[in-house]
């Protein structure tokens, strides 16, 4: 069985459910469900780990600061039995300002060391249209309080394009945001995903893609300075505070996911685990994405040029060869395709390093269209 430095637990629970979301979650299920899933993630756990040490761990969802108290000490419990986390470990918990309390602080930090907060929008009329819970006082009251428990490395998720929001309105939720002096911060266009509450409510095309554009480029400029950098396509952090989870996978290495809807990658097949809570009880087959060798590497190439850095040859060789079979990328890519990419101002290449330019990162989605 394959050796994996990145784990990733789903954690499939709610308050409620966002206008908005189409992650598989479950709003308020109740203590029974979330028993059932604690168990099963034990046995899961005990089943795949082989007490590797690892690089990073993720807690996502869901909302996985639903679960109560000795759930969420079980759940630690479980993984820090399973598999060796070191002070070097970066463990992330996703989490909802409202769901933070003393008491609940001091029961992360027994291993996480990194949080990902869910703000979205300051606004509370835009906070309305999205159905979120809270308020952006509660926010800023949380990173106080996480701050306080010994928790530094904080993040925060924020949404522009939602109807009715201006470019003043992202402007201002940037600064409230970067006034809290959170070192990482992620932004993404609102995606009106079919069958959502709000996609039907508003109609899959409301999303005004013109405005998307100007609040993605500000974003840069107006977060830059404030010392948080782009470092990949929606992603923003002073230096050296990166999200390591995610340019792990961005980068091709292995990881790991447990609980439903959740997806792994070996280095050459991905798999992801059915998205319903009682057929993954039940310990029903994921769902395998077989492809070529060749198929997946330029796939692990195109997601690596999602990052301002891309790649560095060194860095692409280091990958295990099942994944590159031996290839450099000038046998792995379309010359004519990188060429294309070139003069059209997306793609800036060396001969030790292949990356976006900044053109490239606003248009990632054709360089990858090209590439793979």
């Amino acid at each position: 069985m394959a050796m994996f430095e990145n784990l990733y637990i789903h954690v499939p629970f709610c308050t409620a459910k966002c206008g908005y979301c189409a992650f598989y979650s479950l709003p308020q299920a109740g203590l029974s469900p979330m028993e059932h899933y604690l168990e099963a993630m034990e046995r899961e756990l005990e089943e795949f780990s082989r007490g590797e040490t690892l690089d990073t761990l993720y807690f996502g969802g869901g909302t996985p600061t639903v679960l109560p108290l000795p759930l969420l000490e079980n759940l630690l419990a479980a993984v820090s039995s399973s598999y060796r986390i070191t002070p070097q470990t970066e463990v992330t918990m996703e989490c909802n300002p409202e769901t933070l309390s003393p008491v609940y602080i001091d029961i992360l930090r027994s291993i996480v060391n990194r949080v990902s907060m869910g703000v979205q929008t300051f606004s509370p009329r835009l906070r309305k249209i999205l159905s979120r819970r809270g308020t952006g006082e509660e926010a800023e009251h949380a990173i106080q309080l996480l701050r306080r428990g010994g928790i530094e490395n904080i993040s925060l998720d924020l949404i522009y394009a939602i109807p009715g929001q201006t470019l003043n309105d992202w402007e201002s939720d940037l600064r409230r945001a970067a006034e809290t002096g959170v070192n990482h911060m992620s932004c993404y266009s609102l995606t009106l995903e079919p069958g959502t509450p709000l996609a039907q409510e508003l109609g899959e095309h409301a999303i005004d893609e013109e405005l998307s554009a100007e609040m993605w480029q500000a974003a840069g400029e107006f977060l830059s300075d404030f010392g948080l950098e782009r470092y990949e396509v929606s992603n923003y952090a002073v230096p050296h505070w990166e999200c390591r989870h995610n340019m792990n996978v961005w980068h091709g290495h292995s990881y790991l996911g447990l609980g439903p809807a959740a997806s792994s990658f070996n280095g050459l097949a991905r798999w992801t685990e059915p998205a319903n809570l009682e057929q993954w009880l039940s310990g029903a087959a994921p769902i395998r994405d077989e492809l070529t060798p060749s198929a997946r590497a330029r796939e692990v190439f195109a997601f690596g040029l999602r990052t301002v850095t891309g790649w560095r040859r060194e860095q692409w060789e280091e990958l295990p060869r099942r994944l590159i079979a031996g290839r450099s990328w000038e046998k792995l890519l379309n010359s004519e395709a990188v060429d294309k990419l070139q003069t059209r101002g997306l793609l800036d290449v060396t001969a030790d390093q292949i990356r976006p330019t900044e053109k490239g990162i606003a248009f990632w989605n054709d360089v990858a269209e090209e590439l793979i």
